[in-house]
């Protein structure tokens, strides 16, 4: 009898390690995949920052620009 209670607790010893790691396993492609779509996002946002921003400056710019003028003694322009 003693030898099936030891093969009953080496059973139940290993299956704590076997769901720690299952456990683990899962914890870690959650986290990957939070992280990958983090910075996915996080890429996306700053393209769009900056072709918005890239924009506003070329509106500035065009909105200060100055063509050549000259001044004839004959009085055109």
């Amino acid at each position: 009898m003693s030898g099936k209670v030891l093969k009953s607790r080496k059973k139940r010893g290993l299956t704590p390690v076997i769901s720690t790691i299952i456990l683990s396993a899962v914890v870690i492609a959650v986290g990957g995949a939070v992280w990958a779509y983090a910075q996915g996002a996080a890429t996306i946002f700053a393209e769009n920052y900056i072709n918005e921003t890239m924009s506003m400056l070329d509106e500035v710019i065009e909105r200060y620009s100055v063509e050549h003028v000259s001044n004839s003694s004959n009085g055109n322009v």
